[in-house]
């Protein structure tokens, strides 16, 4: 990830009071006052493919979230395309995968990116995959301290149809937040993603249209939220 990449991804944090900035904020307190809200500790962020923009959506969220006073967990959950440590420029030796593989626990494992309230476990070394690592008791023991010791957790979720990691993510999540990019998006692959969302009877939250096009000046003016 460029340099230039990772500043407009940390743009809540870097430009506050951009129109950036404000949408982002605008879908914090979206979330914040949709049904259900006091119950949903725990959101995904997610998109039916890659590269849709849901890495920069989880982490401008959890930097709004964060900015109101709540302190904030974001976990990088991609544990094959990780994303966070390059955009925090942190290190990834230990991290999600050290807590599913018991070689070391939460509080050993996230990071302090210097955002008040901000607390960040990266993907953690690339595990050696048998079955689903997400899936497992290790990973509800995390949410179940996380939930505790956090007043919201922000997963940064594999895309729903590149890998079946996505799918347990969304299970474990209290609400799903759903990306669509207006430039990568296809609508064959945006049905079939609203249609396993659905069968797994997944909470979503709402989705965010990025309308970004590339080589635009201002790279996420185009985010919109709406309610699903």
């Amino acid at each position: 990830m460029s340099t230039l990449t990772a500043k407009r991804s940390l743009v809540t944090h870097l430009d506050p009071y951009s129109q950036v900035s404000d949408t982002f904020r605008s879908l914090r307190n979206m979330i914040a006052t949709s049904a259900g809200e006091k119950d949903r500790k725990i959101i995904a962020v997610t998109s039916a493919e890659p590269s849709e923009g849901k890495t920069t959506v989880a982490v401008n969220l959890a930097i709004a979230s964060a900015q109101t006073g709540k302190k904030v967990l974001l976990i990088d959950a991609n544990l094959r395309q990780p994303g966070l440590h390059q955009t925090f420029s942190v290190s990834n030796h230990n991290g999600l995968s050290s807590v599913l593989l018991q070689s070391a626990g939460l509080a050993e494992s996230v990071k302090d990116v210097g955002i008040p309230l901000l607390t960040v476990l990266t993907s953690g070394p690339a595990p050696v995959l048998s079955g689903d690592p997400l899936d497992s008791s290790a990973m509800d023991a995390l949410l179940k301290q996380a939930r505790a010791e956090y007043d919201l957790v922000i997963i940064d979720s594999p895309a729903l149809l590149a890998l079946a990691d996505a799918s347990t993510v969304a299970m474990k999540s209290d609400g799903v937040l759903w990306v669509l990019h207006s430039g990568i998006s296809r609508k064959a692959k945006a049905l079939e993603a609203k249609k396993l969302l659905a069968r797994l009877d997944a909470k979503v939250i709402g989705c965010v249209l990025n309308k970004a096009k590339s080589g635009q000046a201002s790279a996420y003016r185009h985010y919109q939220a709406s309610r699903a």
